[in-house]
């Protein structure tokens, strides 16, 4: 692309969306805490009755941890190398640490490629910490806290597999004119 100003506007609009991720990432992660504690407290009543909503919202906040770390990763990524831009100059950012990344060529299905975008060591750490936390905090077995911490995260994995797939489709569309 060779307009200056082209060029110029989406520098200063990239400009703001860094400030913007900055400031709204606590925000987003005090959320995504209180959600996932929701979902384990309900998961965690349902089947013995013992876990206390405090309890869940510690595990997940301990548990977030390596997803702090693979966001920081991904905006350090994003920082300093800037966001990859389709052909209509739309940023695309992805995970730096997703499989993904290890099929480049890979553009269909959609499903499959949004998906893989979301599957990231840190997820998958976080998991990882979510049955080790429901395991110690609660008189449970291993293989509950295991299908616990599995439910939530394919929950999660489905959740933003399908908001990715939708809002694909939704920039393709083209409006009549």
């Amino acid at each position: 692309v060779e307009d200056p100003e082209l060029v110029e506007s989406v520098a200063h609009q990239l400009q703001q969306m860094k400030w913007v991720s900055v400031a709204l990432a606590p925000v987003h992660l005090l959320a995504l805490w209180c959600v996932t504690a929701a979902l384990f407290w309900s998961l965690g009543t349902l089947a013995e009755g013992t876990l206390r909503f405090r309890t869940a919202l510690c595990i997940a906040a301990y548990a977030a941890v390596p997803t702090a770390l693979g966001r920081a990763l991904d905006l350090a990524v994003t920082w300093f190398q800037g966001p990859e831009f389709t052909s209509g100059m739309v940023p695309v950012l992805t995970s730096a640490s997703s499989i993904a990344v290890l099929f480049p060529g890979l553009s269909q299905p959609e499903w499959l490629l949004a998906l893989l975008k979301h599957v990231t060591v840190f997820s998958a750490w976080s998991a990882g910490l979510w049955a080790i936390g429901l395991r110690e905090a609660t008189p449970t077995t291993w293989g509950r806290a295991g299908f616990a911490a599995g439910f939530v995260w394919m929950m999660y994995l489905a959740a933003a597999t399908v908001g990715e797939v939708i809002s694909a489709s939704l920039t393709r569309m083209t409006i009549p004119g």
